[in-house]
């Protein structure tokens, strides 16, 4: 007898959550700048810098970099721009935690807060979500096949999720764009999106591409303040292993580091902005192995003995997609200045509930909309508007069932403004939702076969009775004999079934 083992690697989850944080800290003006008389604006982008596991301890740090805008004490004197920079560090502790578990982490600004100290100083308090799951790659082996001529096998097929390849990947965007004037003398303020995503993979390599949508305010020489919106396109490709023609990936586009700067042009009378944006890809490869395990065998001369092992199977029964595009009146409060021109606008959206009902998957949440304004308020020139949009979406996803799980995903795939009055600005956001719907099961696998021989019949052949739960397997496996053989014996025709009180003849001389 010889046994046909086959290996596979397999993801165990060690933990799934969502991690509250924090960084706070003071922010103190330089002295080349003026004092503060007004706080217009106060945002803030977040990353991971680190994510290690390092015994038994989960370790998560990151930064989270302000920008404020705000008028001066100075009468005369224009709007002015302040960053700072701040860490946070989570640690968790776990006895499973390993090093060598795969980590994957994201985080995101939940809330900004700000308290102005004096006219120097302002204090920052930002809260801060990681989402994070760790994962565990183990190697489970079954019994796949055997090589004996005196064996009777049954085969099953199993559907078996591999652990996900992952990779961090980093590249820098530099572009060079002209400004529509000449006359620009500082950068306040920019915005950063990536768009239109999409990925193609090819044996060995992952090629990447999408769009940098950058928003930029500045100031000219006259105090004027205006902004300038661009596109930068990229394309990205990556030499990828393990990765095959055609497979499935999750990206997940990451914003590092954003530096602008103005110089002079090459045209004449006009000024440039030089782009660097530092960009991390997030790639999850998705593999799926369809095996031939041995659900249960036995031998003609031998009597075996088996040893059992449960092993975890996945199968995605479904990638649901929607796409909707969400509209909002947003209106300025009474205290806030008219709206003149609308500089910028960010979605975040996010997903609070889900539900299946009845081969559909009820979705609600909100989107996080801020507007940022220019105004000819000569006391506030640039103010903005905060707005939580709720949603509510209905997504046909007929696998879906309560024996199963879902996992979604969504983004803001493109946002417009209209200023509709003096006061009132439309808001329109599409959102785009993709995810998996996942089934779970534990498959009863046989690691290894022990055989021990047995002795020879002394009879030719049995007269049986077929009792009520008998099948020809079951009567084949009680008394050594194959299946085929009783089927001959007794001119049993392909998938014929046995019946209750049937007289058959067993040939265990066989």
């Amino acid at each position: 007898m010889q046994i046909k083992k086959q290996e596979i690697n397999v993801g165990k989850a060690i933990f799934e959550g969502e991690i509250k944080s924090g960084a706070e800290g003071s922010i103190i003006v330089p002295d080349v700048k003026p004092d503060i008389l007004k706080v217009l604006q106060v945002d803030a982008e977040t990353f991971l810098t680190e994510k290690t596991i390092d015994n038994g301890k989960l370790i998560l740090k990151g930064q989270v970099c302000v920008n404020v805008l705000y008028v001066p004490e100075t009468e005369g004197e224009r709007v002015q721009c302040i960053k700072g920079c701040f860490e946070f560090c989570e640690t968790i502790k776990r006895a499973e935690f390993e090093q060598g578990m795969e980590v994957t982490a994201f985080c995101d600004a939940s809330k900004i807060g700000y308290k102005l100290i004096n006219s120097r100083k302002i204090g920052i308090e930002s809260q801060v979500i990681i989402n994070v799951s760790v994962t565990a790659r183990e190697r489970a082996s079954f019994v796949a096949g055997i090589e004996s001529e005196s064996c009777e096998i049954k085969v099953d097929n199993i559907c078996i999720k591999e652990a996900s390849d992952n990779k961090e990947i980093t590249f820098k965007i530099d572009e060079t764009v002209d400004l529509p004037c000449a006359d620009a003398v500082e950068i306040l303020k920019s915005n950063v999106t990536i768009f239109e995503k999409d990925y193609r993979s090819i044996t060995g390599k992952i090629i990447l591409k999408g769009k940098v949508c950058v928003s930029i305010l500045y100031v000219t020489e006259q105090g004027c303040y205006e902004h300038f919106d661009f596109e930068v396109p990229f394309t990205e490709v990556v030499d990828y292993e393990d990765i095959e023609e055609e497979c499935i990936c999750d990206v997940i586009y990451e914003i590092l580091e954003t530096e602008f700067k103005l110089t002079d042009s090459v045209n004449e009378n006009k000024k440039s902005v030089c782009v660097n944006i530092k960009v991390q890809a997030n790639i999850s490869t998705e593999k799926c192995a369809n095996a031939e395990c041995i659900k249960d065998c036995y031998f003609t001369d031998a009597e075996c003995e088996f040893e059992y092992s449960d092993l975890e199977c996945e199968e995605v029964m479904g990638r649901p997609m929607f796409s909707a595009v969400a509209k909002h009146i947003v209106e300025k409060s009474e205290n806030l200045p008219e709206i003149s021109k609308i500089y910028t606008s960010v979605a975040k959206p996010y997903i609070t509930s889900t539900d299946i009902q009845n081969g559909k998957i009820a979705v609600s949440g909100r989107i996080t909309t801020c507007i940022l304004y220019i105004s000819d308020d000569e006391k506030c020139p640039i103010s903005g508007m905060t707005e939580e949009v709720p949603f509510s979406y209905m997504i046909d996803c007929p696998e879906a069932s309560r024996d199963t799980d879902v996992l979604l995903s969504i983004e803001c795939e493109h946002i417009s403004c209209t200023l509709k009055s003096s006061s009132s600005v439309e808001i329109r956001c599409g959102v785009g939702i993709k995810g998996k719907v996942i089934k779970k099961c534990k498959v009863k696998v046989i690691n290894n076969i022990s055989a021990k021989e047995i002795e020879k019949q002394d009879r030719a052949m049995v007269i049986y009775f077929v009792k009520s739960e008998d099948a020809l397997w079951s009567v084949g496996k009680d008394y050594h004999v194959k299946c085929k053989d009783i089927c001959d014996c007794n001119k049993l025709g392909d998938g014929e079934e046995l019946l209750a009180g049937q007289k058959i003849v067993i040939p265990v001389s066989k």
